[in-house]
């Protein structure tokens, strides 16, 4: 595979370039004009901030793109269209004179872009780097909701040998080392503005470039990776293309190869290969060196997989490691560069905030899990609960084991629950959990009757029964309706009211519908004994 970039090398290679201008912003477009304007007053704060030049290539824009323009720079430049960006970005690089050149399409927007004017206005600071990356932010929905994030290099020093390489998906190469990241980053809406024909048109179009490139190359990493996404429709060929990009991946140090991993997880996952899905990202782990932010992602994407798996504490061990590394990121002291290549969703606080809740969710289901196995002591796990939390974990809990309702037999013992309203709340939900389950016939009447009697008692205590009206029973949730109308039907049995006892629950029959197979087996129970 033959060398792409020039990253080894920390020295500035000079270039007769104008002095006078730091930096040269070079676009290309073709009827731009619904998102044109925004791009350019996005832009304009940090061009009207240093010495700049904005330099734009039209290539046989039909509407009022040209018109817009020119209210922005004169340096607009036509060139005919030949099927090739690459060749497109090197003939705007041609007409750039400035120290450092930045590219960006007509529908990115810059909301803020304070620490590039930093950067550029300050020689001391910028003269000690080579190329820099800003974030881009692809919002994939009309409501702007949605977005996947990556390291977008596209700053680079002007040097003698730099240019675009690529018919499509172009990028830089003889770029040299340092880089520098910003933390500024674009607003990317093409993708939000397509339809599904729309995308499938882009995709086919797509293809048809890099086809051609790939016939050039087929070991190319780059041109796989982003022929893939192309493929709509084309499922075996994709998976066979994307079985042969794993070995060559194994086998090269290009960073772009961990985009073949994610792509590979996203594939394996959506078609239920779950091993698999696992072991791509257990590539990534392994293929990493200790420093390289891209174990940020890996990490994380590990934990929601196994999250969404129900393998709670493994999860919960991927949550950690992915706040250490996150914690590296925020320090600096980690790699940045392979972010160009990937998606970096959870470099960003807001999602370092939903992992940190994931690790607690995951933290605690895996406690709860652990004290029914070994039958320890869940008063401190009870204690910090509130009802949602509680709900969620026994949901959580039940549904990953098999043997749940015979865990909460085998829990401590029944008077446990009765030590506080909280841990009768708790019994509550735990055995109502079990009673969704499918029971042997042995567990039912147990672990009806511990429900029945765990769920009346907690309402008993929250409620006073003998203040509520029709109505107001009505009104309650589902669960406490059962436990009111037990407890109703608990005290007529308890008076030697049988024909009561019946009418309680048939009330109760009538009133949770839900609970009614549990409600049938009592009047079966009660019935048998007569």
């Amino acid at each position: 595979m033959k060398a792409r970039i020039s990253q080894n090398e920390s020295k500035t290679i000079s270039y007769d370039y104008d002095r006078s201008i730091v930096l040269s912003v070079g676009m290309i477009v073709k009827n731009e004009e619904k998102m044109l304007e925004a791009c350019l007053e996005g832009l304009k704060p940090l061009l009207d901030a240093l010495p700049s030049e904005l330099v734009i290539v039209d290539t046989g824009s039909t509407d009022k793109t040209i018109e817009i323009a020119k209210r922005y720079t004169d340096k607009i430049f036509h060139f005919d269209w030949v099927n090739d960006f690459s060749a497109a970005r090197n003939f705007g690089l041609e007409k750039c004179t400035g120290q450092w050149f930045m590219f960006l399409d007509a529908d990115d927007h810059f909301a803020d872009v304070g620490d590039m004017i930093e950067f550029f206005n300050n020689e001391r600071i910028h003269k000690n780097y080579n190329n820099a990356y800003y974030i881009t932010r692809n919002y994939t929905t009309m409501s702007f909701d949605e977005y996947f994030s990556f390291r977008a290099h596209r700053i680079a020093r002007r040097t003698a040998d730099l240019r675009f390489e690529g018919a499509i998906h172009e990028y830089f190469i003889n770029f040299y080392q340092p880089a520098y990241y910003f933390e500024s980053y674009a607003w990317h809406y093409g993708y939000a503005f397509e339809s599904g024909e729309a995308y499938k048109e882009k995709a086919k179009r797509n293809y048809i470039l890099l086809e051609k490139e790939l016939a050039k190359d087929p070991d190319d990493l780059r041109t796989i990776n982003h022929i893939i996404p192309t493929m709509v429709d084309m499922d075996d060929e994709r998976r066979a293309l994307i079985e042969r990009a794993l070995t060559l991946a194994g086998n090269s140090d290009d960073p772009v190869a961990f985009s073949i991993y994610f792509i590979a997880h996203k594939l394996y996952s959506e078609e239920g290969e779950n091993q698999k899905a696992l072991d791509a990202l257990d590539s990534v782990i392994k293929k990493a060196k200790p420093d390289n932010a891209v174990l940020v992602e890996a990490h994380a994407c590990k934990a929601e997989f196994l999250f969404n798996l129900g393998q709670y504490a493994e999860a919960e061990e991927s949550c950690k490691n992915y706040l250490e590394y996150y914690k590296k990121y925020e320090d600096g002291k980690l790699e940045k560069s392979a972010l160009g290549f990937v998606t970096s969703n959870f470099v960003i606080p807001e999602n370092r905030d939903k992992m940190k809740t994931l690790y607690e969710f995951c933290a605690d289901i895996t406690e709860l899990t652990n004290a029914l196995n070994n039958n320890t002591d869940l008063s401190g796990f009870i204690e910090r609960m509130n009802f949602e939390l509680m709900t969620g974990y026994v949901a959580k809990t039940a549904e990953k084991n098999k043997d749940f309702p015979s865990l909460v037999l085998n829990y401590q013992n029944s008077d446990f629950f009765f030590l506080t309203i909280k841990n009768l709340l708790f019994g509550t939900l735990l055995y109502g959990a079990a009673c969704a389950r499918k029971l042997e016939d042995g567990q039912k009447s147990e672990i009806y009757m511990r429900y029945v009697s765990y769920s009346s008692l907690y309402v008993c205590n929250i409620y006073n029964p003998d203040l509520l009206n029709d109505a107001e029973i009505s009104a309650l949730p589902e669960t406490h309706r059962f436990g009111y109308f037990m407890s109703a039907a608990q005290r007529e049995l308890d008076a030697g009211n049988r024909l009561g006892y019946v009418k309680e629950l048939k009330k109760a029959l009538d009133s949770c519908k839900s609970m009614q197979n549990i409600i049938k087996f009592l009047i079966d129970e009660f019935s048998a004994a007569l």
